[in-house]
């Protein structure tokens, strides 16, 4: 019985000691919570910011094979419009056979998919319209994911940049307050 009423009074003590001394605390604490979620959603920006960009820009890479003298084969990546291909030309050619992709869309979708993967995670890193940013490169992943799942549905989906994308989205709505 005892030991139950001393555990009541430590609480009690740890409790008022975690209690903001004045009122002005208060909204200190809220502010410094909120600079904390504006530091996890700038890392959650770079990242997301650094996948789209990565992933944009790989579909305009062609790779080649040279020699040397000695005739040592290096393959070189070259980045160029010319290289340009949304979709790779065998996904892209299962996807046409497929009654639920339509074709007119698949040609849009392939043509917009590496600029658009490029100029929203440009958006994203600078934070210009990050909601519009965050939203539309949602719905690019889930697109692919969709043709993805069509073509190959054992493959695995980008599950991890879509969960980066949810928490931005929530961090955005928790640091504008």
């Amino acid at each position: 019985m005892e030991a139950e009423q001393h555990l009541e009074n430590q609480e009690k003590q740890t409790a008022e000691k975690n209690l903001p001394s004045s009122p002005a605390a208060v909204p200190a604490a809220k502010s410094q919570r909120r600079s904390r979620g504006k530091w996890a959603l700038f890392a959650l920006r770079l990242f997301i910011a650094a996948r789209m960009i990565g992933i944009g820009l790989s579909k305009f890479v062609a790779q080649e094979t040279v020699y040397d003298e000695n005739g040592v084969p290096a393959t070189v990546r070259r980045y160029a419009f010319e290289n340009y291909q949304g979709v790779p030309a065998d996904f892209l050619e299962k996807l046409a056979t497929d009654p639920l992709f339509p074709q007119w869309l698949l040609e849009y979708f392939s043509l917009l998919l590496g600029p658009m993967l490029v100029g929203m995670g440009a958006c994203v890193l600078l934070g210009a319209k990050l909601k519009w940013s965050l939203l539309i490169l949602a719905l690019l992943l889930a697109a692919m994911t969709f043709g993805l799942a069509l073509v190959s549905p054992d493959a695995p989906a980008p599950v991890f940049d879509l969960l980066a994308i949810a928490a931005a989205f929530y961090l955005t709505e928790k640091t504008e307050k």
